[in-house]
């Protein structure tokens, strides 16, 4: 009586492997991501979480509006230019933030970037230094800066209230010998009021 239990649940066993169901189900490669309320001169963010990454290599983000506006709309701006990128490894899980801001409003520089700007500036100003007064263009050229970095943006009149799509968008990307890859999206709405 053994014997046949025993052949019954290798006979089953076999039947799953034959019929290519997984016996084991991993995790999907799929993102959620949540949706955003905002005011008409504010910021928003929204939350994401990437899991079930298929490939050790990148996940780049990025986020698009995905609806029909009239010229007259202002619509918020997700702004991931160049997109962002996060080292990922096969079966992992990835979670940040995607900041919406009003159009035209200035919008906070990559630290790396400010960071070799300002180096620069100050290389500049320490090169002229030598010739004297160096000190009072070191200020000029660091003020000139910091008021472009400010300005940049332009400036904002504020949002068209209203409820807008945008795609959030993960790419898994394998390194740059086996260049494979992945992509996942979902759609959130952002409320503008």
């Amino acid at each position: 009586m053994k014997f046949k239990s025993s052949w019954s649940i290798v006979c089953g066993l076999a039947l799953i492997l034959v019929s290519g169901v997984p016996v084991f189900a991993a995790t999907p490669f799929a993102i959620t991501a949540t949706n955003v309320t905002v005011s008409r001169s504010g910021t928003g963010s929204s939350q994401f979480t990437v899991t079930g990454v298929p490939m050790t290599g990148s996940i780049v983000m990025r986020c698009t509006f995905a609806g029909n506006a009239v010229m007259s709309q202002k619509v918020p701006v997700c702004p991931m230019t160049p997109p962002v990128a996060y080292p990922v490894t096969a079966g992992g899980t990835v979670s940040g933030v995607i900041t919406f801001y009003p159009p035209g409003a200035a919008i906070p520089a990559a630290a790396p970037v400010a960071g070799a700007a300002l180096a620069g500036a100050l290389l500049l100003g320490l090169g002229l230094r030598r010739k004297g007064r160096g000190w009072l263009a070191l200020v000029v050229l660091c003020v000139a800066f910091l008021a472009g970095m400010t300005a940049c943006g332009g400036s904002s009149n504020g949002m068209s209230p209203g409820t807008y799509p945008y795609t959030i968008a993960a790419t898994n990307q394998s390194s740059s010998t086996t260049p494979l890859s992945s992509q996942v999206t979902t759609t959130i709405n952002v409320t503008v009021q």
